[in-house]
């Protein structure tokens, strides 16, 4: 069966796709983490409504979803998809997923989560460099 980058793409959009996605990082933020924040550890968060932890991370894919997910090129692959995800640590649940091709910037990250932070919340970005 031949699968077209659209095809793929479609179905790494797919509702269940992003759910998924978002139950797998959350299930790995917890175990990794530990468990939930004591009172002393969260004392400092205590004044912010909500607190989010944003990343964005590149993974290469295979060359033949170029057309779906542009990749730099020349040393790297021409091929690759940003994950972008928020977590909301006071309520220890995914906020946000987003998944995009290789060649888009990260400031748009930035404006997305803009977008979604509220009044007195703390939001703490990875750098991207």
């Amino acid at each position: 069966m031949d699968l077209t980058p659209q095809a793929l793409c479609g179905r790494m959009n797919s509702d269940g796709a992003v759910q998924f996605m978002e139950a797998a990082l959350t299930k790995t933020l917890r175990e990794t983490v530990g468990p939930p924040l004591t009172a002393q550890e969260a004392a400092w968060l205590a004044p912010f409504p909500r607190v989010l932890l944003q990343d964005s991370s590149q993974i290469e894919v295979n060359e033949a979803l170029t057309e779906a997910f542009k990749g730099s090129g020349g040393n790297a692959s021409t091929a690759s998809v940003k994950i972008d995800f928020s977590y909301d640590v006071k309520n220890e649940r995914a906020e946000h997923i987003a998944i995009r091709q290789g060649t888009d910037s990260d400031q748009g990250f930035a404006t997305d989560v803009l977008a979604r932070v509220r009044k007195g919340g703390l939001v703490w970005r990875n750098r991207f460099d």
